[in-house]
């Protein structure tokens, strides 16, 4: 938690700790349940963490102005794979009931999972990487910083969901967890290259540029973009030719990545070309961006402190007013 969450808006920071604890809590007890009794579950931990540590390469690798805030990610990912699971393990429940009376037992079975993912687990994962833009501010905003805490917030989801998975495996066989962890994780593994945190990327975009009020219509759109590509990657693959349509898929969502990445970049750059020449800084390749970012950086800081400063002692003055700054008493003329 950055010092400017507790000093901006010290409501909202301790409002997100204790969900973070309420989550942690909750998504300790589902695990711990499911991974009583066997002796393999660091196995399946260890196979999750390096698929993260992956995509985190990914996800930062295509910050090539380094704009990143890595308080701020840390916040998404914190609340992504803690309360966001957790929540969604009752709303899937509740929405698995309500698909199969619209539905019917059978097509529920196939399309349910593409229909309850979207509506339920973005929207949750929305409301956590809402919370933390909040705490950054909603006048720092940039829309690079939706994209980012969007993917982190959606790589802490599908850690822990894959963990749940991996872990969930070893019960399937319980003469060999260690196969049963094994199989669940490298399915998970491939899986992976193509969910969560590419979907969280769109509706992270979209809330960004919403708080900015730069183009809700956009963000709008983006955010159905991201429900829209959950939902293509849950539909049922035995609906269709099974391998070809796994590799579409995978495709479609991984470039929709790449592209997104591409406009938040250029959207970062013509942000820091502009600002860069009204404060006298060079700017003419990436590298030029970063030397600004660090610059800049430093002063948003200096403002933030002063800002607060300013709030504090206008709050005193309020309270316990200065008899220097009262007006005099009027005299009465004899």
């Amino acid at each position: 938690m950055t010092l400017d969450s507790w000093r901006n808006a010290p409501a909202l920071a301790i409002t997100y700790c204790c969900l973070v604890l309420v989550g942690t809590a909750g998504l300790s007890w589902v695990l711990s349940s499911i991974a009583h009794g066997f002796s393999w579950p660091i196995l399946a931990a260890t196979a999750v963490v390096l698929l993260g540590l992956l995509l985190i390469g990914i996800i930062v690798g295509v910050d090539v102005y380094r704009a990143r805030r890595w308080s701020a990610l840390v916040l998404g990912a914190l609340i992504g794979g803690t309360l966001a699971p957790w929540l969604s393990s009752f709303a899937n429940d509740s929405f698995e009931t309500i698909v199969k009376r619209l539905l019917g037992e059978r097509t529920a079975s196939t399309w349910g999972p593409a229909i309850m993912g979207p509506l339920d687990e973005e929207w949750i994962k929305g409301v956590g990487i809402l919370a933390v833009l909040l705490l950054i501010g909603r006048s720092r905003i940039r829309t690079i910083d939706g994209f980012l805490v969007g993917a982190f917030a959606g790589l802490g989801f599908q850690i822990s969901e894959d963990l749940y998975y991996a872990i969930a495996g070893m019960s399937s066989n319980l003469t060999s967890d260690i196969r049963g962890a094994l199989l669940v994780s490298a399915i998970r593994l491939a899986t992976s290259l193509c969910s969560h945190w590419v979907f969280s990327a769109f509706v992270g975009t979209g809330i960004a540029l919403v708080l900015a009020r730069r183009s809700p219509v956009r963000g709008g759109a983006l955010m159905l973009t991201g429900w829209g590509l959950h939902f293509l990657w849950n539909s049922p693959t035995e609906t269709f030719i099974d391998p070809l349509f796994i590799l579409v898929k995978a495709v479609l969502v991984f470039a929709a990545f790449f592209v997104l990445a591409s406009w938040v970049n250029a959207d970062e750059g013509s942000g820091l070309a502009a600002r860069a020449q009204e404060a006298g800084l060079p700017f003419s390749s990436w590298r030029d961006a970063r030397r600004a970012r660090r610059a800049m950086g430093r002063k948003e800081r200096r403002e933030s402190r002063t800002r607060w400063r300013e709030q504090v002692a206008a709050l005193r003055r309020a309270i316990d007013p200065d008899p220097a700054d009262e007006p005099a008493a009027p005299t009465r003329a004899r």
